[in-house]
């Protein structure tokens, strides 16, 4: 009668250590996630940080402005924007370079490999 009682005891410890060891790892899982959802959390924290200050910088008239004048090439009605070509074919306004599409700068690459001219009808 003892031997069975102490199986089962040693039976029972058994099954709890085991029960045990496999909450034990689903905690650290669980931690592991919670971990990794803190960190995303940061980011995302500072991301919407650096949005919002992108949508505040927007949102003042002098940076429409800038942006208008700098990427659009638009000037207010009392001014006039030169397009300066340089001699070495690239195109600047007001010194700071021209970046032209991609169908423009394959005719400009034919034109100077081949002597063609867009007129010419290429």
């Amino acid at each position: 009668m003892k031997k069975v009682i102490t199986i089962i005891i040693v039976v029972f410890c058994v099954f709890s250590a085991i029960r045990s060891a496999q909450e034990i790892i689903s905690l650290l899982q669980k931690r592991s996630i919670v971990l990794q959802a803190r960190d995303h959390l940061a980011y995302l924290q500072q991301k919407n940080a650096k949005l919002k200050s992108q949508m505040n910088q927007a949102q003042d008239p002098n940076f429409v402005q800038e942006q208008a004048r700098d990427k659009l090439f638009l000037s207010l009605p009392n001014e006039t924007r030169i397009l300066v070509a340089t001699g070495s074919g690239e195109q600047t306004i007001e010194g700071k370079p021209v970046v032209l599409p991609t169908w423009q700068q394959w005719l400009q690459s034919v034109h100077l490999c081949c002597g063609a001219t867009i007129e010419s009808g290429l």
